[in-house]
């Protein structure tokens, strides 16, 4: 466990020295509790909208493992799969989710994750983005009780550009901000929206793979390792690159794009992130990045959070839904 994390939630019982309240640790049982007292209440079952890229996915299956209680169900969004499974086979079948997928469970709750890795896309003319922000804003009877959105790398590595080094791509992310704010500023006088700071990266990572490529040569004939490793250096010159040095920029046009809109800027958790990157850049000098007891540390990702880090993220979204239901919670943030 990253030490931040550890102080979080053992020594210190929530409490973090740059908020002036603290965070209630919930266990699954109490989760529990407190969505059968929102389904009697008058914002209706539990559900969070999870809107983003592959940093927010991270997000959704981490709450999904916090509360396999709730006996979730998975459905498919895509047109190809119309049918459900539970939560437990899905996850042992499939490593990671591209596209958008919607959970049910127990006193009917639901969480969705709507793959949205550029936001409402406007240069993608080909595919309707955004449809469901847009349809919870202006026309749906009931919404979520909370909205997390978070994106950006993408908009900027990946834009609609044939000219990788363009300028334009960030002027593009920017576009897209500015589109997000007009639908999300009316969603949030509906609900809760939380627009989520960008972690930062670890840039020492890519390294880390290319010796974990070099450990594992048996595996390439010659040629092939040639053209992994310059297939991972591309990466180190380009991609590495490119996140470590737009994710506080993003942050600040996010940050632009939503003033006077009631959207909550989320960044409480970006201490814990940066000290998780300290703890990897002693493991990657150590040559432990790749040991298995760090593996929760994500010491091998360059750009998403740890596991602990996402945990605590989660812990806080647990308390702004159930602390106004839950007696005794007079001390704690997001109380009213």
């Amino acid at each position: 466990m990253n030490l931040i994390s550890y102080v979080f939630q053992q020594i210190t019982g929530g409490r973090l020295s740059y908020l002036d309240c603290s965070i209630r640790l919930y266990d699954e049982a109490e989760v529990k509790k407190c969505s059968a007292l929102r389904q009697k209440g008058q914002d209706g079952p539990l559900w969070i909208a999870f809107y983003g890229d592959s940093k927010i996915r991270d997000k959704f299956v981490n709450f999904l493992e916090m509360t396999r209680n709730f006996n979730w169900h998975i459905y498919n969004n895509t047109i190809k799969e119309k049918t459900s499974t539970t939560w437990k086979a899905y996850s042992t079948a499939h490593k990671k989710i591209h596209y958008s997928v919607s959970v049910a469970g127990d006193h009917d709750a639901k969480l969705d994750f709507i793959w949205a890795g550029k936001g409402l896309d406007i240069y993608n003319k080909s595919e309707v983005t955004g449809s469901e922000l847009k349809f919870w804003a202006h026309n749906a009877s009931r919404v979520p009780n909370l909205v997390i959105v978070g994106f950006g790398s993408w908009t900027v590595v990946s834009g609609s550009v044939t000219d990788r080094e363009s300028l334009n791509q960030f002027s593009e992310c920017a576009d897209v901000w500015q589109s997000m704010a007009k639908v999300l500023s009316v969603l949030a006088a509906r609900t809760n929206v939380l627009a989520w700071a960008q972690s930062r990266t670890r840039e020492f990572t890519a390294l880390s793979r290319i010796n974990a490529v070099k450990v594992n040569k048996e595996d390439f004939s010659k040629q092939q390792r040639g053209t992994v490793l310059v297939q991972q250096l591309d990466h180190i010159l380009h991609y590495s690159r490119l996140f470590s040095s737009t994710a506080e920029w993003i942050d600040e046009v996010m940050h632009m794009a939503l003033q006077d809109t009631g959207v909550t800027i989320w960044d409480s958790t970006l201490p814990m992130n940066l000290l998780n990157i300290q703890e990897c850049q002693v493991l990657h000098d150590s040559g432990m990045t790749w040991h298995p007891t760090y593996t929760d540390h994500s010491c091998h990702d360059d750009i998403h959070s740890d596991a602990y880090t996402v945990r605590d993220e989660n812990m806080m979204i647990i308390n702004l839904l159930c602390n106004p239901f839950i007696e005794g919670n007079g001390t704690y943030c997001c109380t009213k």
